[in-house]
């Protein structure tokens, strides 16, 4: 494979044709319910901007 992975998710079961297709519409959000964690103030992020920083 060539490319960049976006999004992983491992499930416990396998899944049917209609997950799958709403995964690839509508996205990891709208199957489990919930949102990613905007990275945003996060220390990872805050981190990153300090060290990239020029004093």
């Amino acid at each position: 494979m060539e490319g960049v992975v976006d999004e992983v998710v491992i499930f416990n079961r396998g899944l049917t044709e209609e997950e799958v297709n709403s995964l690839m519409e509508q996205g990891l959000e709208k199957l489990l319910g919930f949102q990613a964690v905007n990275p945003q103030d996060k220390m990872a992020s805050t981190w990153a901007s300090l060290k990239s920083a020029e004093y």
